[in-house]
């Protein structure tokens, strides 16, 4: 997965436009890996295979030839190397955990923390509501 959304990242980058929503990549393979059944085995293992890919890719609107692109993409040195950049860059930075966030509060400085147990602290350190998993609600965060 980080391999397609570096290649996408650097799409996005090279035509200087977003294309792909990285966001919603992000989203479908979330979903796909820790919700989508028809990914699992009877074992209840993940199957991360091209099939897996392309449903991904294609639920997150992602045109069937920019699919065939990306996956091509991720196994070249360049989508390796910038996962490699990407990665030194968190290290340096000190991220830990996941997901891992900068937050960067009105007037206020930035700082970095981790876990998604961190979201109501976030929410108030940025004076927003926090609403938790009340899919009817927007925190706005």
């Amino acid at each position: 997965c980080q391999r397609i959304l570096v290649a996408a990242q650097l799409h996005n980058q090279q035509i200087q436009k977003d294309e792909i929503n990285i966001s919603k990549l992000i989203d479908k393979f979330s979903y796909g890996f820790h919700c989508d059944a028809k990914f699992r085995t009877q074992d209840n293992d993940i199957a991360l295979d091209k099939t897996f890919f392309q449903t991904c890719c294609a639920d997150a609107d992602i045109p069937d030839s920019l699919v065939a692109k990306l996956l091509n993409d991720a196994n070249g040195t360049v989508v390796k190397a910038q996962l490699k950049q990407n990665t030194e860059e968190a290290v340096e930075v000190g991220a830990y955990g996941s997901p891992t966030m900068v937050v960067h509060p009105d007037g206020k400085d930035s700082f970095l923390t981790f876990g998604s147990d961190r979201f109501e602290q976030i929410a108030f350190v940025c004076n927003k509501p926090y609403y938790g998993v009340n899919m009817q609600l927007k925190s706005h965060l």
